[in-house]
């Protein structure tokens, strides 16, 4: 399945990174970075969840250095 959107974050105080990504069935996952998801919705809750990253503590990463799997 293809992705609409994704976006990178990165913890600073312990490194930890994860992906928000909105998928073209309109669903969203949080990935970490072992491939293990971390929450998911059957709707468009991408802009929730980048505000719910940022909200604990997390940074945008524009060069993360992974890609989060396609499928969810």
């Amino acid at each position: 399945m293809a992705i609409a959107k994704e976006a990178y974050f990165r913890n600073p105080g312990n490194g930890n990174q994860q992906a928000v990504v909105l998928y073209a069935d309109g669903s969203t996952v949080i990935w970490d970075r072992t491939g293990s998801k971390r929450a998911s919705a059957g709707g468009d809750r991408f802009d929730e969840y980048c505000r719910q990253m940022l909200n604990n503590g997390y940074e945008a990463d524009p060069n993360p250095g992974w890609q989060a799997p396609e499928n969810p």
